[in-house]
């Protein structure tokens, strides 16, 4: 076990430093795959022994004689098919680009978003079964940019849209300036355990006008870049949370009892199949709240809350660059999260009824949380309480 952890420690290094982005643990905690030298290669820990299991000439669309030039990738939870990002691309927050599939079985790479503008995909994620990707889709015309979200079925390869916005800067799925500088919120949107709906955030930043930039480094002569950018003083856009449905695209909104453009909700995720977890955070970003969401009536409760004179950190230990996931215990009846309620970052077991106990004490903060061993009773974490140049790991006792 503690060899694991150090290697957790040693390879979250690693990613940052030295190993390419496009990385990704296998479920046995023993190994990891990269894309080297084209070819998709297993590597195994500690020997650092190395198996390729894609090919490749497996990644040559069907006509052309180049390889897809690879961003990033992801595995079905049953390492059966490759989710595969292609010419990806960021401006101001929004990352768009190509999304293809590999099967493993058949062998076949196939390209999503047929009938798309197929470089305005974004976040796209396989269902839980791996039968079904959705992803947002970026639409430009007409002078306007709309953001909404699509379904697509590997097994018959139709592609189905859920949301049906047409607004200009109606945003379904991701987020606006805001959220994404503030809250390091930029996947937006959550498949359900049963991978029969999707939970969203909408954003409407149709009032949020241009800020006016000057670019002067791509061309000769400079020009005129419009940015979409909320000046100080002014209101946030409204946000707000939807389920849709697979089967009939209709939305169920959650009511999070208080004003959308004066609360944040900085993060959601499912509880089970009929629940979401959400945080609320006030304008002045001094009191968090936790709402439990029942999906099929859209009504909220809070079941936990804490507040500061000045400001409540919001619980995001930096994931990539993505406000995502939830640190679930108890099988989803509880979760660990971290406060500085009591002058010092330590993590907290917060039960579904509002229940709260103290995992970690003393004059430190928690940096970062490697891993909740439920089995052993014990949480993994790195602090620095006496010296700050230095990160220190350590472990406590859930309970």
């Amino acid at each position: 076990m503690l060899r694991k952890i150090l290697l957790a420690v040693l390879l979250s290094v690693l990613t940052i430093y030295c190993l390419p982005q496009s990385m990704n643990w296998m479920a046995d905690g023993n190994s990891y795959t990269i894309i080297e030298s084209g070819k998709m290669v297993k590597v195994e820990l500690p020997s650092m022994n190395k198996t390729t299991l894609v090919e490749a000439d497996q990644f040559i669309p069907k006509g052309s004689t180049q390889a897809i030039q690879l961003s990033g990738f992801k595995w079905s939870d049953d390492y059966k098919k490759l989710l595969l990002n292609v010419k990806i691309t960021t401006l101001y927050h929004k990352t768009t680009g190509e999304v293809w599939v590999y099967n493993t079985g058949n062998k076949k790479l196939v390209q999503l978003g047929t009938g798309l503008r197929q470089n305005g995909l974004m976040y796209a994620k396989f269902s839980p079964n791996g039968n079904k990707v959705a992803y947002v889709y970026q639409d430009k015309k007409n002078n306007t940019v709309v953001y909404n979200l699509y379904v697509e079925d590997l097994l018959t390869n139709k592609v189905k849209q859920l949301t049906f916005d047409t607004r200009d800067r109606n945003i379904n799925g991701t987020f606006d300036w805001v959220y994404a500088e503030e809250l390091m919120c930029r996947d937006g949107f959550r498949w359900s355990p049963d991978g029969t709906r999707i939970a969203f955030w909408n954003t409407d930043a149709s009032q949020v006008r241009n800020y006016l930039m000057l670019n002067t480094t791509d061309s000769t002569y400079s020009f005129v870049v419009p940015v979409e950018y909320p000046k100080a003083g002014t209101d946030p856009s409204p946000v707000k949370i939807g389920v849709v449905d697979l089967l009939t695209a209709k939305t169920k909104w959650i009511n999070t009892n208080g004003d959308l453009r004066q609360n944040y909700l900085a993060k959601m995720e499912w509880a089970n199949n009929n629940a979401l977890i959400i945080q609320q955070l006030n304008r002045k970003q001094n009191e968090s709240r936790i709402l439990l969401a029942d999906t099929h009536t859209g009504l909220s409760k809070q079941i936990w809350s804490e507040s500061d004179k000045a400001w409540v950190d919001v619980d995001a230990f930096w994931n990539g660059g993505d406000n995502v996931g939830w640190n679930w215990i108890e099988e989803k009846k509880a979760f660990v999260w971290a406060s500085e309620k009591d002058g010092w970052r330590h993590l907290y077991r917060i039960g579904l009824d509002g229940s709260e106990k103290l995992i970690t004490s003393g004059n430190f903060d928690v940096m970062k949380i490697y891993l909740i061993d439920e089995p052993h009773n014990v949480i993994y974490y790195s602090a620095s309480p006496t010296n700050a140049t230095q990160r220190y790991l350590y472990k406590a006792k859930l309970d």
